[in-house]
């Protein structure tokens, strides 16, 4: 029997290819890949290591994931405050089809209402410098009172490593002395977003 996923790719990948072939297609990448989100983030070069899946059909999955992720995103472009659910949800969207960590900010104003969001930067698959004065910056910017950063960790898990809460404490201290509160950071995954403990 199929999985939904099986099915899903099938329909999409017969625009690409022909039927027998967009069967075997879609069954093997979600054989591999597991899940849409970590399809999304996967390079194209590792897409079309699946027979079948030309360049044209890797290329059609990328963009299917970036339209996903703007559905999301789109609907938290006006100035309110959102639920613990629904950040969630949005820092989930901005990172869809991310195949290196990448870093962003989201500023708050002073009744805790979302006023910008702006990316910070990416690294290598595994890896992301941000540097706490680019942080302060974009806070300055806004006219932050609050800002929550989030960064994901490609194919890997959403747990912090002792490096994230080493730049996490250095980065409350340099927003505290500004004034700025640091209300959360934010560890992505390919399926999940996790609140990191901050005990400073």
């Amino acid at each position: 029997m199929k999985s939904e996923l099986s099915l899903y790719l099938e329909e999409y990948l017969s625009f690409y290819l022909k039927e027998d072939k967009a069967e075997r297609a879609a069954r093997e990448l979600s054989r591999r890949m597991g899940s849409l989100a970590t399809i999304a983030s996967a390079d194209l070069s590792e897409l079309m290591t699946v027979e079948g899946i030309s360049r044209n059909a890797a290329l059609g999955l990328k963009l299917l994931s970036y339209l996903n992720s703007r559905s999301i995103t789109d609907e938290y472009a006006k100035p309110k405050r959102y639920t613990e659910r629904e950040l969630s949800r949005l820092i989930l969207g901005l990172f869809t089809g991310l195949s290196k960590e990448t870093v962003y900010c989201l500023s708050f104003d002073s009744d805790m209402r979302l006023i910008g969001t702006d990316y910070l930067g990416e690294g290598t698959v595994n890896s992301s410098e941000v540097y706490p004065r680019r942080v302060l910056e974009c806070a300055c910017r806004r006219g932050a009172e609050g800002i929550i950063i989030a960064h994901n960790h490609p194919r890997g898990a959403a747990k912090a490593s002792d490096a994230d809460m080493a730049a996490t404490s250095f980065i409350y201290g340099i927003l505290k002395s500004a004034g700025i509160s640091l209300l959360g950071h934010y560890l992505v995954s390919d399926t999940d977003c996790v609140k990191m403990a901050m005990d400073f």
